[in-house]
């Protein structure tokens, strides 16, 4: 300060402050002191009263804010350099309705820094960068964005320091939107003359020259001029009052010779007395400078006369907009019309092959052509006859959707974030984490998780299909029940006095033939003994009926409950029959993604860095978690590159890989040749195919609309039919299930009713056989000697003349049998007739055989 001082002493009416806040304070506080008047090329703040101060600044952030307001972006991030512009970017922000947020910095030293920044916009998700600082700060950033994949179609560049060299920064062809505010062509041959004097100064002197010495410098001479005028016309002006009209009055006499502030014995300090005249003829001042139009307000400020640039090359540089005073904010035409979408427009679309959204014509021969086909290129048609555009369409290179790898993207995503793509049209899932990249479009398809696996082989019917209709438990209980019902019929019919009673009355009214009863294991065919209770349950469940039916109320009671029973029993069974009889089913091994994950036999994965990876990744669901785990630890790894690597595992694991894909691209392979893979369970989650769009395009929200109207129309629903169903080569699962049931059932179906009808006829036959072959060897003996006894005393018949030994009539039989054990012999009559029964019980003595001892 103490050297400012001297110079003052020395004759200096006039200061143009450095460009450190510290030097600026001492040229401000020297020229309010001595009226010596400061033409700065630095922001002055409002709140400074100095009136002997004046800038030059040209870079008013009123038409940056302004310009901003027409764009309305959604979120705007500041990068504020602490001590530039840093008070009156403040006071801007303190009006401004625009939704924001501010980051400060300081230096810019290493890409660490800008790093930080860049997270934070990031966690921002603003799109719109305003970056305010000086020249050198602000191309770290430029250069850092570039390497970061930032220069994208979705991102814009506001640069409120015109000193950047954006050609040396290499962002000539990048897609993003830079504008620059300030003066556009300040380079003339007068500037680069001063430029090149003072850097050849700067370096005999070893000094570093000022961050913005090329804007310095346009305004060094601009304040020059300044001085220039004012001083000849303040000259002008005062000479004009002087009597001789070659007298002259010297503004610069060494009227403050005297004056230091290190003479402290002084005891006032002298202004210069054509300071105060000297800073009103500056304000009068106006002209055309190198930074523009110069002149200055009542508020010791410059009249903002500037323009807003956009860059897009070294010689492709158009004013977008233009900022007076008077006039405010006026956009160019040829900006304004960029505003509007064109009517006719070429877009760069990429694609992945995935069919059948986007898949490769194929020749007569069965090779692909570059050409295009599918559902998303016929999606792609419809949208450009309605909305109006041309359109080229290219595969992705690395053949990926599109997903984070550290701080960029692959695939797609990187296609349209790096602007080599004006949209990506392909089986696209709009999430949360892409969105903040890219633009979607409303989704044209929904989707979800789904698992794909190996179609098991069909369950060929067996001979027993027609038990399935009842698990084996039902079956078992059945048997159960009739086994019980036969026991109780049994022991009702044994003990029970009213079940006996008329078998007791027939006995006493009418003999039983002793030998025929002995001889006849059932017993009589009337008493429920145990064989016939059996005869009697089977007869009910069959619907047949029964001769034999309970007497008692007991039985009757266990026969109404049975045949309740059956009734239900029977209904039920026929009901089922014709759908287990009809209808193939298929055994999956797994039904749900519970089931995938409570096992460990069966392998299972997804497509690596997409978004169902991702989906398991990140969700809170303890089973979804335990199936990432799963995956991420096992070996071969289960991750795909593609679907079509993961659907040929499936088709090539024999059953012990499943695939989880979206649910789209499962239907589509289930309706493909060899037929042999299926969907289980329901969806994971639910999400959207969607178009992306470069950030903040224009173009979204037609894009938008005319997917809405092709949905209402049902147009997308016809597409997709076309492309899944309509050329599909296998059978649908509900129309196969209909031809099923009008289908004829086979012999395979029936042939158990078949097997059961044989096996009975056969084993009635062999237990025929068994029973005769018993009986013959159990009563081989007995029947012989009732045989000879019958011989016998059909001879003693004989003697006495009650026998004829003329071969009798049918009507007239001999005597069958003659029971000696019992006391009784049975006779045939020799003639029916009404007083002499057909049988005649003839009672004998033991000893001897006469007609006396006959008794009838």
């Amino acid at each position: 300060m103490l050297k400012v001082s001297s110079l003052v002493s020395k004759g200096v009416r006039f200061l143009v402050p450095p460009d450190n806040e510290i030097g600026q304070l001492v040229f401000y506080s020297l020229s309010q002191e001595y009226a010596i008047p400061t033409l700065s090329p630095w922001y002055v703040p409002k709140n400074s009263r100095n009136p002997f101060v004046l800038s030059l600044y040209v870079n008013d952030y009123r038409m940056l804010f302004e310009f901003l307001t027409l764009k309305n972006p959604p979120k705007i991030a500041f990068l504020i350099q602490y001590n530039y512009d840093f008070e009156l970017v403040l006071e801007l922000l303190e009006r401004t309705q625009l939704p924001y947020a501010v980051f400060y910095y300081s230096e810019i030293t290493a890409s660490g820094d800008c790093e930080t920044l860049f997270l934070q916009v990031e966690d921002a998700i603003a799109y719109h960068i305003v970056i305010v600082g000086n020249s050198k700060t602000t191309s770290q950033i430029i250069f850092n964005a570039k390497s970061r994949q930032m220069m994208s179609h979705h991102y814009s560049f506001y640069l409120t320091n015109p000193e950047v060299n954006l050609t040396s920064l290499g962002v000539d062809r990048v897609p993003a939107k830079i504008f620059v505010g300030g003066f556009q062509s300040y380079v003339t041959s007068e500037v680069e003359q001063v430029r090149q004097r003072d850097v050849l100064i700067y370096q005999s002197k070893k000094s570093v020259l000022p961050s913005d010495w090329k804007m310095y410098t346009v305004l060094a001479l601009d304040i020059l001029s300044v001085l220039n005028l004012s001083v000849n016309k303040l000259q002008t002006d005062l000479g004009k009052g002087l009597q001789s009209s070659k007298a002259s009055i010297d503004l610069f006499e060494d009227d403050l010779a005297e004056t230091c502030l290190c003479n402290k014995s002084q005891p006032e300090v002298k202004q210069w007395k054509y300071g105060r005249q000297m800073m009103e003829t500056i304000k009068q001042t106006a002209f055309e400078g190198f930074s523009g139009y110069v002149r200055f307000s009542v508020e010791n400020r410059r009249y903002v006369n500037t323009s807003m640039w956009q860059y897009k090359g070294a010689n492709n540089i158009f004013k977008v907009a233009s900022w007076s005073e008077q006039s405010q904010l006026t956009v160019s035409e040829q900006h304004d019309n960029k505003l509007i979408p064109d009517k006719l427009r070429h877009f760069k679309i990429t694609s992945i092959l995935e069919k059948p959204f986007t898949q490769r014509v194929l020749d007569s021969n069965g090779n692909p052509t570059d050409q295009l086909e599918g559902y998303c290129v016929d999606l792609i048609q419809q949208l450009s006859a309605r909305i109006g555009f041309s359109y080229e369409i290219y595969i992705v290179p690395d053949g990926k959707y599109g997903s984070r790898e550290s701080s960029n993207w692959n695939g797609m995503i990187r296609e349209v974030v790096s602007g080599f793509a004006d949209m990506a049209v392909a089986p696209l899932t709009i999430s949360a984490e892409r969105q903040k990249w890219v633009d979607f479009t409303k989704p044209y398809m929904t989707s979800g998780i789904s698992i794909m696996i190996k179609k098991p082989e069909k369950e060929s019917p067996s001979i027993f299909s027609f038990l399935r209709p009842f698990k084996s438990d039902i079956w078992y209980l059945t048997m159960a029940g009739y086994a019980c019902v036969c026991t109780m019929l049994f022991v009702i019919a044994y003990f029970d006095p009213f079940e006996r009673r008329d078998q007791g009355e027939e006995e006493t009214s009418q003999p039983i033939d002793t030998d025929e009863q002995e001889f006849s294991y059932l017993g009589s065919l009337k008493h429920l003994g145990l064989l016939n209770s059996l005869w009697f349950s089977m007869s009910s469940i069959l619907n047949q009926g029964s001769d034999i039916l309970p007497q008692s109320i007991a039985g009757r009671v266990v026969a109404g409950s049975w045949w309740f029973f059956t009734l239900f029993i029977v209904s039920a069974y026929t009901a089922n029959l014709a759908a287990f009889l009809t209808f193939e089913r298929l055994e999956s091994p797994i039904n749900s993604a519970t089931d995938l994950a409570q096992q460990s036999r069966i392998k299972y994965g997804c497509v690596k860095d997409g978004t169902t990876m991702n989906f398991f990744k990140n969700s809170p669901i303890p089973i979804f978690q335990r199936m990432h785990a799963f995956m991420s630890s096992i070996s071969p790894s289960p991750y795909m590159s593609s679907n079509q690597e993961g659907i040929k595992r499936v088709r090539e694991s024999g059953g012990d890989y499943a695939f989880l894909l979206e649910s789209a691209m499962n239907e589509y392979t289930a309706q493909q040749p060899p037929c042999d893979t299926m969907i289980v369970g329901s969806n994971l989650d639910s999400k959207g195919y969607g178009i992306a769009l470069t950030k903040n395009s224009v173009w979204t929200h037609n894009f938008t609309v005319e997917i809405l109207k092709l949905t209402e129309e049902g147009v997308l629903q016809e597409l997709k039919n076309k492309w899944w169903y309509h050329r599909g080569q296998c059978p649908i699962a509900s129309e196969t299930a209909g031809r099923s049931g009008k289908e004829g059932l086979g012999f395979r179906q029936v042939a158990g009713i078949f097997y059961i009808l044989v096996t009975g006829l056969v084993l009635a036959m062999l237990i025929m056989l068994l029973e005769t072959f018993v009986y013959k060897c159990v009563n081989y003996g007995r029947v012989k000697r009732l045989k000879e006894r019958k011989k016998t005393e059909f001879e003693k018949f004989k003697c006495m003349g009650l026998v004829s030994t003329e071969r009798y009539a049918p009507a007239y039989p001999p005597p069958l049998l003659v029971e000696e054990d019992m006391g009784y012999a049975t006779i045939a009559s020799p003639r029916p007739s009404q007083t002499m029964p057909g049988r005649l019980a003839v009672k004998m003595n033991q000893t001897s055989f006469d007609s006396t001892s006959i008794s009838v």
